[in-house]
């Protein structure tokens, strides 16, 4: 698919209606829709019987999505940015430091969100080759030094990844399949996975019963399949191999009780496991370990950090009722980890546990995941670098951006449903396509978003 676009920006006097000033640049297309539409990975566009909901292209509800026609439904919205953007077919998503200061959508703002704008309903139309968008920003809309635009879908330009007015956001919910035929074992490699690498078709996962941890490496068929083997579901997986290791340091902080330890992909070559309890008062001690992707060379220890106050990393529960959900994420080389008062979150070093910072809010975030309700789901997710919390944003550069906080509902071509997502996101591609797993009332799933 060969796209060209061009682009027209007019400022005019808001008392007289003079044109004032007009910009008019040609336009990059990225690879965005060509991966769309060229991509399958276990083949989350096709219906099978167990998932719930079902892809549909283009039949929604009134409340739902479609994504074609292509415009205005896939290309349906504009961002508009306060930094320059890279001409780079291959960057389908934005820096995270350069987060939109206006946006909108195909339809009219009629609401209170000083970023966003309206779509002209008269103006806006099917052209001869191509369409036409035109969107107009009010004076009070959309304020800021604009220094790059893009088009994105219609949902993305509702409000990106959120904002503090709209809790809509750009993640469309587009598979989920029910594992409630899966063995035992199935079910806890699947609750443990710590990565997918879909080119390979292998998946990792390390599972800790407070003895022994175990490192299972998995067939995880993607774009290929045998002739015995199911496609579409998240169960079909086969075990390559298992390493056990005995650790002397890491351990449950509480035995007796819950199962709180977590295991996150550092991005570095390794495999990072966590296990702590919060603590609202004086220091946190948080148990470590660490796994080498390259020669399985395992390494534990023990931080105390002094007058941190941490929410627990994560936690795994094997029982009737599997639990799993976690308050952290890692990246470029830092635990992220929510503060136990939700005012903030700290960022420690894996490499010298004495550097810890606390970023503070400036407010307080309220006690839920970022998707849907529970005490075991999570807290925390990562997009391309984008921290996501319940009522905030984290860039890269440690900018915290206030947002609704509000149970994000996913949007689905039927409409809005509520699900939760337990684990972290595993990444397709640029990260248009999002697993993840999740359980519901004893139930588990493995689903795919779309990050629009």
């Amino acid at each position: 698919m060969r796209l060209k676009g061009k682009m027209k920006i007019e400022l005019r006097n808001a008392k007289t209606g003079a044109l004032e000033k007009r910009v008019v640049r040609e336009n990059m297309a990225t690879n965005v829709l060509n991966d769309l539409f060229g991509i399958n990975p276990m083949g989350v566009f096709y219906n099978f019987a167990s998932e719930s909901p079902k892809f549909t292209w283009s039949v929604a509800s009134d409340s739902g999505y479609k994504m074609v026609p292509i415009c205005p439904n896939a290309v349906g919205g504009i961002l508009l940015f306060p930094n320059a953007l890279e001409e780079n077919a291959a960057l389908v998503y934005p820096p995270t430091d350069n987060q939109p200061i206006a946006y909108a959508s195909n339809d009219v703002n009629s609401g209170e969100q000083t970023g966003r704008g309206s779509i002209s309903t008269t103006e806006a139309k099917a052209i001869e080759n191509g369409y036409r968008f035109v969107w107009d920003f009010t004076t009070t809309q959309g304020n800021g030094t604009i220094r790059a635009a893009a088009l994105t879908s219609s949902e993305g330009g509702v409000a990106g990844y959120g904002d503090i007015v709209e809790q809509r956001h750009s993640f469309r919910h587009i598979w989920r399949y029910d594992c409630g035929k899966a063995t035992d074992d199935q079910k806890r490699i699947l609750q443990n996975l710590v990565e997918i690498d879909f080119d390979k078709e292998k998946a990792y996962s390390i599972d800790y019963d407070g003895t022994t941890i175990t490192l299972y490496t998995l067939r995880w068929p993607t774009f290929s399949i045998g002739l015995t083997e199911e496609f579409g579901t998240a169960v079909d997986f086969s075990v390559l191999e298992t390493v056990t290791f005995t650790p002397t340091t890491f351990q449950w902080p509480n035995k007796t009780s819950y199962q709180y330890h977590y295991f996150l992909d550092g991005e570095d070559g390794y495999w990072y496991g966590f296990a702590n309890k919060e603590n609202s008062t004086g220091n946190a001690t948080v148990y470590w370990c660490r796994i080498s992707k390259e020669d399985h060379s395992f390494t534990e220890g023990k931080w105390s950090l002094t007058q941190t106050y941490l929410c627990c990393i994560g936690a795994h529960e094997y029982t009737s009722t599997p639990a799993l959900g976690s308050k952290a994420v890692i990246r470029n080389g830092y635990l992220y980890v929510l503060r136990y008062q939700r005012t903030g979150v700290y960022k420690i070093n894996l490499s010298n546990s004495a550097d810890v910072t606390l970023i503070d809010f400036g407010f307080t975030s309220g006690n839920k995941p970022v998707f849907a309700q529970g005490d075991r789901d999570a807290f925390l997710l990562k997009h391309r670098g984008l921290i996501i919390g319940y009522s905030f944003l984290l860039t890269e550069s440690d900018q915290v951006i206030q947002t609704k906080g509000q149970t994000r509902d996913f949007i689905t071509s039927y409409g809005t449903e509520s699900a939760s997502v337990s684990s972290q996101f595993f990444p397709y591609g640029n990260g248009e396509l999002l697993f993840y797993v999740t359980q519901s009332y004893g139930t588990e799933y493995f689903g795919c978003i779309l990050a629009t």
